[in-house]
């Protein structure tokens, strides 16, 4: 059985437990275990390992240390409390397992410059929330190598060329947020490999052309949005539940 407390062992005929709290680390029982248990085990063993997914641990993960090289990159004119010794890095989330960046949430911390494209080498990482800031320069193609990925939001900036093709490579992607920003030329076509993809949001930018063919592969999309001033063509067929709503009041 794994609760909210942890992982218990469970006797129906009894209802006997021997449970592992999640949190502090407890052992605790209920009642004796049944006669006959030593029947069916030899012997059990619980054993605790030490909690992880701390950037101050000894030694750093890799993760963290990439980090820490990249801090005055993303800190821009802020402070972030990324040093050695610190337990809970403003912004970074860590899996407890594996010491590696599973979150990255700096959104409206006044980051300034261009996003570092070294952030491509956090490979493991979920969520990439830089929104809300004043960055500026092109979207780094390496983020594309972020495979993991099921968020990105890099909204609210002030970033500028194109949108890479590389990101049609995240194909685990569920939101892609580039909305208010400067970016100019065409929807990459390879976004329309990003199957899981349920929000979209491209608007207030200066994109042009026309929505690519290949987005009738985005079965789940169910958020778009877009400047149907300057991004035009039909909304292709099986474009999620969206086509027809969009062809109805924008076409």
């Amino acid at each position: 059985d794994f609760g909210g407390l942890g992982l218990q062992l469970v006797d129906k005929a009894t209802d006997a437990r021997l449970g592992l709290d999640e949190f502090t680390g407890a052992i605790w029982r209920t009642d004796l275990w049944p006669s006959g248990v030593d029947a069916l085990f030899e012997h059990i063993v619980v054993r605790e390992d030490a909690r992880r997914g701390s950037c101050g641990a000894e030694p750093m993960p890799a993760d963290c240390a990439v980090l820490l090289e990249l801090k005055e990159q993303l800190a821009g004119d802020d402070e972030l409390n990324w040093n050695v010794g610190v337990d809970d890095w403003e912004g970074v989330l860590l899996d407890r397992w594996s010491d590696t960046v599973v979150e990255l949430r700096l959104e409206k911390r006044g980051l300034t410059g261009a996003i570092p494209p070294e952030l491509g080498a956090l490979t493991n990482l979920q969520v990439l929330d830089l929104s809300q800031n004043q960055l500026t320069g092109e979207i780094p193609p390496e983020l594309g190598s972020l495979l993991e990925l099921r968020r990105l939001y890099l909204d609210d900036n002030q970033l500028t060329g194109e949108i890479p093709s590389e990101l049609g490579s995240l194909l685990n992607l569920r939101v892609l947020a580039l909305a208010r920003n400067q970016l100019t030329g065409a929807i990459p076509p390879g976004l329309g490999s990003l199957l899981n993809l349920r929000r979209l949001y491209l608007g207030d930018n200066q994109l042009r052309g026309e929505i690519p063919s290949e987005f009738a592969s985005l079965l789940f999309l169910d958020d778009l949005y877009l400047d149907r001033e300057e991004v035009t063509g039909a909304f292709p067929t099986g474009m999620g539940r969206l086509a027809p709503w969009y062809e109805y009041y924008f076409d």
